[in-house]
């Protein structure tokens, strides 16, 4: 046993695992959203939700990433992080608006 849960397959959990897939950098539920639904029109943020709670406790299949005082992003368990838009340790890089800034920050990763 691989101590993952399987789980049965849903066109919706397809079109959030693809999202999280075509993307180089941690993502929110919305965007989740809005990736998804290219595949999948009738999906709600309620279902991603639902989904994220699943593939980040049960799964294990996707990893949180939190920033100070930013809600948590999402990526595959698998995925690197990208070094151009998080960077572990006390420093986080972000483009704000076109404008290079700088905040020092503590990041979490929860991988499952």
């Amino acid at each position: 046993m691989t101590g993952k849960k399987e789980l049965r397959k849903t066109e919706q959990r397809d079109a959030i695992r693809k999202a999280l897939a075509g993307t180089s950098r941690p993502i929110g539920p919305d965007e989740i959203l809005e990736l998804a639904q290219k595949d999948c029109p009738n999906i709600g943020i309620a279902t991603v939700y639902r989904n994220i709670k699943t593939m980040l406790n049960e799964t294990h299949e996707i990893a949180a990433v939190f920033g100070l005082g930013t809600p948590a992003k999402y990526l595959p368990a698998s995925a690197p992080i990208p070094s151009e838009y998080w960077q572990l340790g006390d420093r986080l890089y972000s483009n704000d608006r076109g404008r290079k800034t700088e905040r020092t920050v503590t990041i979490h990763i929860l991988v499952a």
